[in-house]
């Protein structure tokens, strides 16, 4: 009786954790992108040195940093490159404008969301950790 109820409790034990791992390998190669500390910390950084700016993203993760400036979380952009551009457009000039952008969005996806904005002018890219990109505006 006694391996009975000890079998029973190590399979589910083993159930247990075997649900918790295949959670946490879904979440991490599900479409949510993993986003290093460095870009978390380089957003965070960059909202609390400003004031006024605006920060677009495609991610709500990164989304979620920004607590002292303007936030657009905009819809991910599809392989198929169609968007409702007026969804898109934000028109005028607010004041700094940071794009956060994932590395695979260079091409023709970048080039859309930085023309979503024709009020800035001027913009510089640099990478913000190893897989996004910041385009920058002011």
């Amino acid at each position: 009786m006694k391996t009975g109820v000890q079998s029973f409790l190590f399979s589910l034990i083993g159930a247990g954790i075997g649900i918790a791992l295949a959670y946490d390998v879904y979440e991490h190669y599900s479409n949510k992108q993993y986003i290093e500390p460095q870009a978390l910390n380089g957003v965070t950084a960059l909202d609390r040195e400003n004031r006024n700016a605006t920060f677009v993203f495609v991610n709500p993760r990164l989304a979620d940093q920004v607590s002292h400036n303007k936030v657009i979380l905009l819809d991910p952009i599809g392989d198929n490159l169609r968007i409702d551009f007026d969804k898109y457009v934000h028109k005028g000039h607010q004041g700094p404008l940071y794009i956060i952008l994932p590395d695979q969005y260079a091409g023709p996806k970048e080039k859309m969301i930085l023309k979503s904005f024709p009020g800035y002018k001027g913009w510089y890219g640099s990478m913000l950790s190893t897989n996004f990109v910041m385009y920058a505006a002011k």
